[in-house]
């Protein structure tokens, strides 16, 4: 993403579309030897340090040429000899690339990692492969032809050649890898431009286009598949990477694996996300998505039946393999087991990771004078974990406090700076009401409690759900949408739904339901309003929006969004609501917000965000939730 680091906005439009001005090299993505030779890439930006003040500015000349000029303040003058260092302020444009370095809004207040974080980097990397996909399917046959022509003329050739020159010459240790992603990376752009041509020829006659011109663009999408990936994954078993850490056949896994969980996004949500995803949880997914690039993407040694039996065995091999490691770590933690020296070790697997903000008493707790927290056990929204098990560690005393008339610790300025629990862990609980549809659903029977209810033995870890949330929906997700399984010579599936709950030991009906209830998704803390309910509360009585529920869909009628129908309780009306990749956290009730997001993004050239917090918010609540509150 170096390139995004070096472009300028202009004023001049090419075609109607915005202009920047890049100052990389179109092969290589680092900064050109002409630009190098001038000043204005030496000159470090502010960021958000109020205590640094910019004296450069960048100026426009001719509404196309970006000149950078020294602008010293009269309160700042300097005196002769002083010595002081040139400072920019790239704007709110260059916000994304701060919060890939770390030093952005999101960073510093918001608990959000930068790229050294997994979790937080493939977030925004779905959100730009969310806006390429979203701008070539805007295009026509002609403007897709520009774009592949440029692309093949620009940028594969090098990039190409480099890669083929190296394993010619047999020094596969002078390799980039920057060139490895780029390559895979063009791959999955010629497969996204071959889906707009094709869905272009549906809409259009084809006599209107030349059979040579049809030809010419089916041979440049059919240049950029690469053939050659398994050769060239072989070659580098053992090739050091020019990344710190990372060999050179692990930034190929990484990037198919990143395709792959982009493709199951609406399902396996911000994977790598310690605050909504278990260590044992993230070991499973970059192990199951690592296995089926290898197999399908990086391998040609045996047929693809040959393949896909062997992926068959090794995911379910996995699965067998995690399913035993989540009970292990539950008779560990519950005290049954012998080896208690590995207490720490099999609860980090177990945990949540929450960043310990503090609990908001005006939405979690009742008024004085008994200042008791609301009931969050099957609350309208699954609040965040950390935040679940302060809560419960809260209502667990209080209700000792009511049995043994002890004195409560609830006062005034206590609970004022009451925090998320650092680490937590989903327990069971007793449900009240074993006849109501809850209560015939095992994922239902658990709550987050936090390091000390665990060490103490009154919270027992729900192993069931970890079985079904971290372990069943990973594997099947992933399994079932990134392979297309075939029948071996036997004529039995690799793999199937059935096999995998024999080998986790759970039953097909039960993971039925929990696949059509989908993943759970915390919401943050700051996010939700719970009102009292108690555990015997019907589902009939939950917010239909919530993140638990059917799964969301691809919208048809708004690429890139996808759609989730709830039928309405006594009604034969069906509620829909839309979401965005990159709007994770809001759920729209109607498509006029929909619509309106996308014209006010397209209007002022900004992404869906930009353009929502555009909106006055009045207007904006009419019809979405989640907004935060500024």
């Amino acid at each position: 993403f170096e390139p995004a680091e070096w472009s300028y906005d202009v004023d001049e439009k090419i075609l109607g579309d915005c202009q920047l001005i890049d100052i990389t090299d179109d092969a290589t993505g680092e900064v050109h030897s002409e630009a190098k030779k001038h000043t204005p890439i030496y000159v470090n930006e502010i960021g958000h340090n109020t205590n640094l003040c910019a004296n450069v500015r960048i100026m426009h000349k001719n509404d196309r040429s970006v000149y950078y000029y020294a602008c010293i303040e009269k309160e700042n003058a300097m005196k002769k000899g002083d010595c002081v260092e040139l400072l920019v302020d790239y704007g709110k444009l260059y916000e994304n690339v701060r919060e890939r370095k770390g030093y952005g809004v999101a960073n510093l207040y918001g608990n959000v990692g930068d790229d050294s974080d997994r979790g937080a980097k493939l977030q925004r990397n779905f959100a730009a492969r969310q806006s390429i996909e979203s701008e070539i399917s805007k295009l026509s046959v002609v403007r897709l032809y520009y774009l592949a022509e440029f692309l093949m003329e620009r940028i594969f050739p090098e990039i190409n050649e480099s890669i083929e020159d190296i394993f010619r010459h047999h020094v596969p240790s002078q390799l980039k890898s920057r060139f490895l992603v780029a390559r895979r990376r063009l791959h999955w752009i010629g497969e996204r431009l071959e889906q707009q041509l094709e869905k272009c020829f549906g809409s259009l006659q084809r006599v209107y286009f030349s059979s040579k011109f049809i030809t010419s663009f089916q041979n440049i999408i059919h240049s950029f598949k690469w053939s050659s990936l398994p050769g060239v994954f072989s070659a580098i078993q053992d090739t050091a990477s020019d990344i710190p850490n990372i060999c050179a056949k692990d930034c190929i896994l990484n990037e198919i694996s990143e395709e792959l969980l982009y493709k199951v996004s609406n399902i396996i949500p911000k994977p790598f996300d310690t605050k909504i995803w278990s260590q044992l949880g993230n070991l499973l997914i970059e192990s199951v998505t690592k296995k089926i690039a290898i197999h399908m993407f990086c391998s040609s040694e045996m047929s693809i039946e040959e393949r896909q039996a062997k992926l068959g065995r090794s995911v379910l091999d996995d699965a067998k393999r995690y399913s035993k490691l989540t009970t292990r770590c539950s008779t560990v933690l519950d005290g049954t087991a012998t080896d208690g020296n590995f207490y720490d070790y099999f609860f980090d697997l177990l945990s949540f990771k929450s960043p310990q903000h503090k609990v908001n008493q005006k939405q979690f707790f009742y008024k004085r004078p008994n200042k008791k927290p609301r009931s969050i056990y099957n609350a309208k929204k699954i609040i965040n974990f950390g935040t679940a098990s302060a809560l419960a560690e809260v209502q667990a005393y209080q209700d000792a406090v009511d049995v043994g008339f002890l004195e409560p610790h609830a006062i005034p300025g206590v609970l004022k700076n009451l925090i998320e629990c650092e680490k937590s862990i989903v327990c069971k609980y007793p449900s009240s009401s074993p006849n109501s549809k809850i209560g015939r659903l095992p994922q239902f029977y658990w709550i987050a409690r936090g390091a000390e209810s665990i060490k103490k033995g009154t919270a027992i870890v729900n192993v069931e759900w970890y079985l079904m949330n971290q372990l069943l929906l990973v594997v099947h997700s992933l399994a079932s949408n990134c392979v297309e399984w075939k029948a071996s010579s036997q004529k039995m599936v690799p793999y199937s739904l059935e096999r995998l709950c024999e080998v986790v030991g759970v039953e097909v009906n039960a993971a039925k339901k929990a696949l059509s209830n989908g993943f759970i998704l915390p919401e943050c803390p700051e996010e939700v309003t719970i009102t009292h309910q108690s555990p015997s509360s019907s589902v009939a009585n939950q917010d239909k929006s919530s993140k638990r529920g059917a799964l969301p869909v691809p919208s048809d009628e708004f690429p890139g969004w996808t759609v989730k129908q709830v039928p309405r309780q006594g009604s034969r009306h069906v509620d829909k609501y839309w979401y965005h990749p990159s709007l994770s956290e809001v759920t729209f009730r109607s498509r006029v917000g929909v619509t309106a997001v996308l014209t006010q993004a397209e209007r002022l050239g900004v992404d869906l965000r930009t353009a929502l917090e555009s909106i006055p918010r009045d207007d904006s609540r009419k019809w979405c939730t989640g907004l935060k509150t500024s």
